[in-house]
């Protein structure tokens, strides 16, 4: 992950969060992204989870949707890529 160790962009729904993380690879920088879920527990309490329930699947399906338009498109048209299928 980047120095700063922050996303570049999140992207938030009804409780789901998708992250965006900036990376610097040997060919340049490249990113990642993280999935988590966002509750209150019983206490009241924000807590995080890496898991789903069924209901947040088209949200997350939803999010990674236009993380991929803003960041997955862009990178794999750079000059020098190349695509092995």
């Amino acid at each position: 992950m980047s120095e700063s160790n922050k996303p570049v962009r999140k992207y938030r729904a009804n409780g789901v969060v998708v992250s965006v993380w900036e990376n610097d690879g040997a060919k340049g920088n490249y990113h990642t992204f993280s999935l988590q879920r966002v509750f209150k527990d019983s206490e009241g309490n924000w807590k995080t989870s890496p898991n789903l329930r069924a209901g947040d699947l088209p949200t997350a399906s939803e999010l990674f949707r236009q993380a991929f338009l803003d960041f997955g498109i862009k990178s794999m048209g750079q000059a020098g890529d190349e695509i092995p299928f």
